[in-house]
């Protein structure tokens, strides 16, 4: 699991899964994810690792946090691995 201790838990309404091959193009959806459709936190499959991006500031800007998940894929990844507190 992975804690946010100023996020919300995540949930099937707020965790999103996608893939990037452009890291350009990848930081633009995830923008468009947060600010659009009120996403908090998006893996993103790259490559051979997974990203995780949260939103866990102001809801709807922009990502707070990012981590990356060496070797993980996003079948790996589920709203269930994040905890908030």
């Amino acid at each position: 699991h992975i804690r946010f201790t100023d996020g919300p838990a995540s949930t099937s309404r707020n965790f999103v899964e996608i893939e990037g091959t452009d890291w350009a193009a990848v930081l633009v959806a995830v923008d468009g994810l947060f600010k659009g459709v009120g996403a908090r936190y998006v893996a993103v499959k790259f490559g051979l690792d997974t990203f995780l991006f949260a939103d866990t500031g102001v809801e709807g800007e922009t990502y707070d946090t990012l981590i990356k998940l060496q070797g993980v894929s996003t079948a790996a990844t589920s709203s269930d691995m994040i905890i908030g507190i």
